[in-house]
């Protein structure tokens, strides 16, 4: 499966959870809770990786802090950037 979600327990409120892409979008786009979250956490990025589209999604932070040239990228570039 390709989705990723965050569990968030905060204030004694558990199993909240979001999804931080919205799949239902072409091409995937980052969902609005994701973006809110952002903004409080800071150096927190995500991606997500379809294998039947061999293309790997990142938000900007995640691109950022592992240098790729895209938000979009091949299954080449994704596995390079996880190797290093």
């Amino acid at each position: 499966m390709s989705r990723r979600v965050v569990t968030c327990a905060r204030h004694g409120v558990y199993g909240v959870s979001m999804s931080i892409f919205d799949f239902s979008k072409t091409p995937p786009a980052l969902s609005r809770d994701w973006k809110v979250f952002q903004q409080f956490v800071g150096n927190i990025g995500a991606f997500t990786y379809i294998a039947k589209e061999k293309a790997a999604y990142l938000d900007s932070a995640a691109c950022h802090m592992l240098g790729c040239p895209s938000e979009k990228i091949n299954e080449f570039e994704f596995f390079n950037l996880l190797e290093q």
